[in-house]
């Protein structure tokens, strides 16, 4: 199990837990364990709550290509555990931003027991942590899948690039960007925090992963750090799936991408009782884009 975001910040970076509001807990498995990790939690008296009107039986008939990302589970009383198989949770963008999860386990940082002792107080329940390349690659990425409107996740990129060590790699982590397809996310939200937090980016890091003027002028069309301090409700606001898809490098993932969702392998939607036939997924899409998903 590894642990994301809120999960590890609170002990890496906050040091205090009560400085990093949480809404749930995530935690990463390896893919060959997600169902069985999924009907543990159930087990346990955990209910599945996303995705909806499926449950983990019917989950455990679909092809591996077409199960989602995340799975979250509750116990009705407000605890809520978001149990992910990849740090690229939506099928949706997965022709825009692509994560090797194979190579992220092979980077992951196996903890020693004496730094688990010292994180975790003796609690031993997580050996792994993603590298400090991964984390801010997928701190910067959870950011740009939230429309660049979640101001938590802005924090704590700041503070992550504060503490890196002075062996950090930036080439290694641009190489990493590059092999996910976040430059332009990660370039953007880069600049939001140096603009709004005085985050302490090289010039030249910021030059080599500028996505070109196009990228810059798609994003800023639609969101900023003007507006989302402000708090005024441009189009990017009102609709976060529309910059989700702005961040994309190239318009040609642009364009890939939105050519694969409304025209998928049958099999995507055929599965789902609830999204029958094209019609049903078509309707699926306008649902998810005006709850602002």
């Amino acid at each position: 199990v590894i642990p994301l975001k809120g999960a590890v910040l609170q002990s890496i970076l906050y040091r205090d837990r009560g400085l990093r509001s949480m809404a749930d807990i995530d935690i990463l498995v390896r893919s060959e364990n997600f169902l069985l990790v999924a009907n543990l939690l159930s087990q346990a008296g955990l209910q599945l709550s996303q995705p909806k009107n499926v449950t983990l039986a019917e989950l455990e008939h679909l092809p591996p290509d077409i199960l989602p990302g995340e799975l979250t589970f509750h116990d009705g009383q407000g605890f809520l555990i978001d149990l992910h198989q990849s740090l690229m949770p939506s099928n949706w963008f997965a022709s825009v931003y692509t994560v090797n999860m194979q190579a992220v386990w092979a980077r992951s940082l196996l903890l020693s027991e004496e730094q688990q002792a010292a994180i975790m107080a003796g609690e031993d329940f997580w050996k792994h942590l993603l590298s400090p390349y991964d984390m801010l690659a997928h701190l910067c990425l959870h950011s740009a899948l939230h429309g660049l409107q979640n101001t938590k996740s802005y924090l704590d990129v700041d503070l992550w690039v504060r503490s890196i060590p002075k062996e950090w790699n930036w080439g290694h982590f641009i190489e990493i960007v590059n092999q996910w397809h976040v430059r332009s996310a990660v370039y953007h939200i880069l600049v939001i925090c140096q603009r709004m937090l005085g985050t302490p980016i090289p010039a030249n890091i910021l030059a080599q992963l500028d996505p070109g003027w196009l990228a810059r002028k798609r994003v800023g069309w639609l969101i900023s750090p003007e507006i989302i301090l402000s708090g005024r409700k441009s189009l990017g606001v009102r609709y976060p799936t529309l910059v989700k898809l702005a961040l994309a490098d190239q318009l040609s993932q642009i364009i890939l991408s939105l050519v694969r969702v409304a025209f998928p392998d049958k099999s995507r939607y055929s599965k789902h009782h609830s999204q029958s036939g094209l019609l049903g997924h078509w309707l699926h899409i306008i649902d998810v884009i005006k709850r602002g998903d």
